[in-house]
């Protein structure tokens, strides 16, 4: 269970010591889990249906939506992918507490909501057949890194805002929800689909 309390998820933990400026899991990175955004748009409107045959779809793109992020566009349409291995469960590192991935001067409890952070997200390039071909083998490439020493038995924290919404509307959502998290008002969206 994570450190950072009841409300939060499951957590991973450090079984050795990991040195700083390594990769966790790399083998594990490039095997992530992807939708399409018509098969993701598809189940959301099965999930919407009152048809007794479609109640799992919304168990499924909870899990999908919780786990999962946004990697870039296709034909349009946002796409998210889901890691396959351990990084799965690095939960979230309450005020700059990340020990992996990009580290920021900024906090959820310091950024401003009605504006996201320059540097924050890559740039998507214009339209190119082969970078869209590959996208998400390029984003989940294992450019992440351990920002410090993480010790036997310390949890793998992360900052979430890298995953938090691209645009405005999903920006406040999403730093607001972490806000709440972190202070212990919320849960996440998978606690809560597993306390219903």
């Amino acid at each position: 269970k994570s450190s950072l309390g009841e409300n939060a998820g499951r957590g991973l933990f450090a079984i050795d010591v990991i040195p700083e400026g390594y990769t966790i899991a790399l083998g594990e990175q490039v095997q992530s889990f992807h939708l399409p955004p018509s098969a993701t748009l598809v189940m959301e409107i099965m999930a919407e249906t009152d048809h007794k045959n479609y109640t799992d779809y919304d168990g499924f793109l909870t899990f999908f939506y919780g786990y999962g992020y946004a990697i870039g566009h296709a034909m349009g349409w946002t796409q998210y992918v889901v890691d396959s291995g351990r990084l799965l469960f690095a939960n979230h590192g309450c005020d700059g507490k990340d020990n992996y991935g990009p580290h920021y001067s900024f906090t959820e409890k310091t950024v401003d909501v009605e504006s996201i952070p320059e540097g924050l997200f890559e740039e998507i390039p214009p339209y190119n057949p082969v970078i869209e071909r590959h996208m998400r083998h390029f984003i989940c490439s294992g450019r992440d890194r351990t920002s410090r020493i993480i010790g036997v038995g310390e949890e793998v924290l992360t900052n979430y805002l890298t995953y938090a919404g691209k645009n405005l509307v999903d920006w406040k959502y999403d730093v607001l929800s972490l806000r709440g998290q972190c202070e212990g008002d919320i849960v996440g969206d998978i606690t809560g689909y597993e306390s219903k």
